[in-house]
């Protein structure tokens, strides 16, 4: 079920943070399709399970959109790429998303691309950037 795999979700990340060293505060959420879907699930809850340095929403959506109420995200970053052509997710439901989390304050970057349920090329370099921008350079962390 949804409630399931949404705790499966959230034993992974506590299990991911606990073994791998790491800045809690650099937490990434990154998702493609049902993915997106975990994820929007495990951030937009209130209060939010631990930090997180923001989510990047590959062709997805916020599932049961009209019958939630999404905290405020005080300029959480999200990245939202999505195809205009998607035959699995409409095009509609990520832009309502987008339109949402604007709403409740997340500091939004949307890009459509004219392909199907998949990630363009120009949206892998964005995606790229955009991490590369949200988590510092990384130092030695084995020491």
């Amino acid at each position: 079920s949804f409630m399931a795999g949404l705790a499966t979700l959230e034993k992974f990340i506590d299990a991911a943070m606990r073994y791998y060293p790491s800045d809690p505060a650099q937490l990434a959420l990154l998702g493609f399709s049902q993915g997106t879907i975990m994820n929007f699930a495990y951030a937009l809850r209130a209060p939010r399970p631990r930090p997180i340095a923001g989510i990047a929403a590959l062709s997805g959506f916020i599932a049961r959109l009209n019958e939630i109420e999404i905290p405020a995200q005080n300029g959480l970053p999200v990245l939202m790429l999505h195809g205009i052509r998607d035959e699995r997710v409409p095009v509609k439901w990520a832009q309502s998303a987008r339109d949402r989390l604007r709403q409740a304050g997340a500091s939004v970057t949307y890009e459509e691309s004219d392909t199907g349920h998949k990630v363009s090329a120009s949206g892998m370099r964005l995606l790229s950037h955009w991490l590369a921008s949200l988590l510092p350079a990384q130092t030695d962390l084995q020491g």
